[in-house]
């Protein structure tokens, strides 16, 4: 009975799966005429999968032509959120994309901003402070090394060193 039901669940799936693609195809085609649109098209086509499978599927925001009142999706920005919307990664996709349970929602008040799941910041850069040590202690020992050069002019020409 158990396996039965997972079939049904299964087949469900895949003729929503289907639906939606069928939708994309004519979402895309659609937004041929208003490229505007696009960004607005995607949006929805992921909150209807994340409403029917319980995830949050999002896509970072820094994947898009920066315009001067609008933004605007490329051909491989809009790929890109298609592949990932298809495939599904069990995995997240860093600073992208992760699956988002229910229970995480909830406990974020229902908050649906991307920044609350996918992090778009850049990892900060690693420092190793011994190499900078050095790089500064040399620096300081030219400047010596030139300031006492200059000194030695200036006392040739009778002036006061610095």
């Amino acid at each position: 009975l158990i396996a039965k039901e997972g079939d049904k669940q299964s087949q469900k799936n895949a003729a929503d799966i289907k639906q939606l693609q069928e939708d994309l195809a004519q979402e895309k085609e659609d937004n041929k005429q208003n490229p505007e649109e696009k960004k607005e098209a995607l949006m929805e086509i992921i909150a209807d999968y994340n409403q029917q499978f319980g995830t949050n599927h999002s896509f970072a925001e820094e994947n898009f032509k920066k315009g001067k009142r609008q933004n605007h999706l490329r051909d491989k920005d809009i790929e890109r959120i298609v592949k990932t919307y298809r495939n599904r990664p069990k995995e997240p996709i860093e600073r992208y994309a992760r699956s988002v349970s229910m229970e995480e929602i909830e406990k974020n008040g229902y908050n649906l901003n991307i920044s609350r799941y996918v992090s778009t910041a850049e990892p900060e850069k690693k420092i190793d402070l011994n190499e900078v040590n050095e790089r500064l202690a040399s620096i300081n020992e030219r400047i010596q090394t030139h300031a006492d050069e200059h000194n030695e002019f200036l006392k040739e020409l009778g002036l006061k060193a610095i």
